[in-house]
């Protein structure tokens, strides 16, 4: 499910907080619930940032080849 309205979104993930909140009444283990969100939403974005990595890299291999490629079939001309 991708929501793609910035207000539905917030609105969404406020009902999750509260649900879960009201499902742990104790302070200290609501604590922990939100350090371990805090660590998915980390390694979330560090997975993210490798993909695009990957892919600028890829791109970059590619695009190399496509210009070695180019060379290779480009007729040199002597003068």
């Amino acid at each position: 499910m991708l929501i793609t309205d910035p207000c539905e979104l917030t609105t969404v993930i406020s009902a999750v907080a509260i649900a879960i909140a009201k499902t742990v009444p104790d302070n200290d283990e609501l604590e922990i619930w939100s350090l371990a969100f805090i660590q998915l939403a980390t390694t979330l974005d560090t997975i993210t940032a490798q993909r695009a990595l990957l892919a600028k890299m890829e791109q970059g291999n590619q695009d190399q080849a496509n210009r070695e490629n180019e060379e290779i079939l480009t007729p040199s001309i002597i003068i």
